[in-house]
């Protein structure tokens, strides 16, 4: 049932990883509202509350110059408040037509002209399947890479 898989949402991992000084957030199936609540205002609930709670005590814990959006940018992840927190430079949203996801309202949330936003279901680029993060000296970049060209 619905309750069932969303348990199991809330039960995945959340990872941070920092290498040679970039930081990625895999945030999994982490949930942070129900799908009712939509507005900006909503109180962040479930992991994500959990999440900014230790951000409240451990500032810039979840800093992270890449992150891939929860929930495949499903209505019932991203909160204002976790974007914020999280800060991304890069964001990657993994997801298919299949399931109609991500939700434009979860995609608009991210958006920001300081923010590079890749998506998996963008049929407009190459080698969509394939997101690739480097470091090159001090800068991070990310971008497609279509990982059949010859």
């Amino acid at each position: 049932t619905g309750s069932c898989s969303y348990k199991i949402n809330n039960a995945s991992i959340v990872l941070l990883i920092e290498i040679d000084g970039v930081r990625f957030l895999f945030s999994g199936d982490a949930n942070g509202k129900t799908r009712t609540a939509m507005d900006p205002g909503v109180v962040p609930k479930h992991v994500e509350a959990k999440l900014l709670a230790l951000e409240q005590s451990h500032p810039g814990t979840l800093k992270a110059d890449v992150l891939k959006v929860p929930h495949h940018g499903s209505e019932t992840a991203s909160t204002h408040e976790y974007i914020a927190a999280v800060d991304p430079q890069f964001v990657i949203i993994s997801a298919s037509t299949r399931y109609k996801l991500p939700k434009p309202t979860t995609v608009t949330r991210y958006a920001s002209p300081s923010r590079q936003i890749f998506r998996t279901d963008d049929t407009r680029a190459s080698g969509i399947d394939h997101i690739l993060c480097f470091k090159s000296g001090d800068a991070v970049d990310c971008n497609y890479a279509d990982v059949f060209a010859d």
